[in-house]
């Protein structure tokens, strides 16, 4: 187990999971630094700058994260191994391409927080920055208004029951304190998901394809996978707000750009996918969401990378009526939205 880190004030601790995060997290990491007394991440065999990034403050712990998919086991795991410093300990769940508002750095904000007894967990809002770090989603989706847990006072006792599922639907504190919430307006949690437009397009095609290869892969599974992860991209009833100046501005004085993010034109995504179609055959995965870019394009870049990848020449496997449902499917959500409409003011 190691030896255990003994601290007599109230310990700041973040939780991260990654994998091939170098895109972001040379930019959040820093400003978490700022405020955390120790960050302890969960790598998943990453290969791009990932630990390299990690390697460059001796507040941050890296452990092996084995897991071949997302769940409450890797945070569990995190949590863990956060119990090993004693006393106590706010813990933070906090993912690579999010960071708090500036607000996290006031000393007035800490102070109110260590008043809190152990067991309560916190919600902060999830503000997603859309299509730009300047900009961020604020209309009636589910992306606005949201909140979040993602911090909670340990009690050395609460565990995390088992869930499969990307992080983003897993609960960020143990299933135990969920209840025991409090709601913060600030400081809120910026998501920078968003703002790599292309990178988040292919994060949700992983997403499909991983989903679907853990169910029957028949046509019903891969509409209910299409219907959950469509809202990624859904953009109908968009609206945008400024960001507040003040929410970073703190982080921009210290010399850390949080106004651009990295290009890339092949996506560690994409060759996963790639990986399954090798598998499972392309044409398995015809009536995912997944075809609108050119996964021949995708599968010669991924070449260029790796000679040792060998995959058949992919063709797009849809014919007319699949393409026009895959076309479709915002005009099958705008009819959802109505029927949610009518059925709120009904009831």
């Amino acid at each position: 187990m190691g030896e255990k880190v003994f601290c007599k004030k109230m310990k700041k601790i973040v939780l991260m999971p990654t994998k091939n995060d170098d895109w972001i997290l040379e930019k959040t990491l820093p400003c978490i630094l700022l405020w955390a007394d120790f960050v302890i991440i969960a790598d998943q065999n990453s290969s791009d700058r990932t630990l390299e990034i990690c390697k460059q403050s001796p507040k941050v712990k890296v452990i092996q994260n084995n897991n071949a998919f997302h769940s409450t086991k890797v945070r569990q795991m995190l949590l863990d191994e956060a119990r090993r410093i004693e006393g106590k300990k706010i813990i933070f769940s906090i993912d690579s391409d999010e960071v708090l508002t500036a607000d996290v750095l006031l000393p007035e904000f800490w102070q109110k927080m260590e008043k809190y007894p152990v067991g309560t967990s916190f919600e902060f809002q999830w503000v997603q920055l859309w299509r730009s770090t300047d900009k961020y989603r604020n209309d009636d989706s589910v992306w606005s208004k949201s909140y979040k847990q993602f911090a909670f006072m340990d009690d050395r006792k609460a565990m995390y029951t088992y869930e499969y599922g990307v992080n983003d639907h897993n609960s960020r504190v143990p299933t135990s304190l969920v209840k025991n919430s409090v709601r913060l307006e600030m400081p809120k949690v910026l998501h920078f998901q968003f703002v790599n437009w292309e990178r988040m397009l292919s994060k949700q095609r992983f997403y499909r394809v991983q989903d679907f290869v853990q169910t029957t892969k028949k046509i019903i599974d891969a509409i209910r996978v299409n219907k959950m992860y469509y809202i990624a991209k859904d953009e109908a009833e968009l609206r945008l707000d400024s960001v507040s100046k003040e929410w970073t501005q703190a982080y921009q004085e210290q010399g850390i750009d949080l106004k651009s993010v990295k290009d890339e034109g092949l996506f560690w995504y994409d060759i996963e996918v790639l990986k399954w179609f090798k598998q499972f055959d392309a044409n398995s995965f015809l009536w995912l969401d997944i075809w609108d870019i050119d996964w021949e394009q995708k599968r010669m870049l991924t070449l260029e990378k790796s000679r040792e990848f060998s995959l058949m020449q992919i063709y797009d496997p849809r014919g007319w009526f699949v393409k026009l449902y895959h076309q479709k499917q915002n005009g099958l959500m705008d009819i959802f939205r109505l029927i949610s409409k009518i059925l709120k003011k009904l009831l």
